[in-house]
């Protein structure tokens, strides 16, 4: 995900791949770009309300709410987090990323 070597069609319509003529996501809103699956993708609002959840727990107390529509956050973290609440981040993304399906 981070370098843009993951099997969602963006990335795969990047890289010229046969098996993927346009980017658009299966859910036909949007080009299946990180964003678009991590934040908007309709097809995976489960998985991603309970992502929210996890990262909300840590984001409201610090008044960092806004950062809920970061894609970073969820791949690189915040630096005005602490070392235990980034990997929580992390280990919601990971989860995501299972949950959701999309890689199997």
């Amino acid at each position: 995900m981070r370098v843009g070597l993951s099997p969602l069609k963006h990335h795969k319509k990047r890289h010229n791949f046969a098996d993927t003529p346009d980017d658009w996501c299966d859910c036909h809103c949007a080009p299946e770009n990180i964003s678009h699956y991590l934040l908007f993708c309709d097809h995976h609002d489960i998985a991603r309300r309970v992502l929210r959840d996890s990262v909300m727990r840590i984001l409201v107390p610090k008044n960092l709410q806004i950062l809920l529509q970061d894609v970073e956050l969820y791949l690189y973290v915040h630096s005005s987090l602490s070392l235990i609440e980034n990997k929580t981040i992390l280990l919601a993304t990971i989860k995501f990323f299972k949950d959701s399906k999309r890689f199997t």
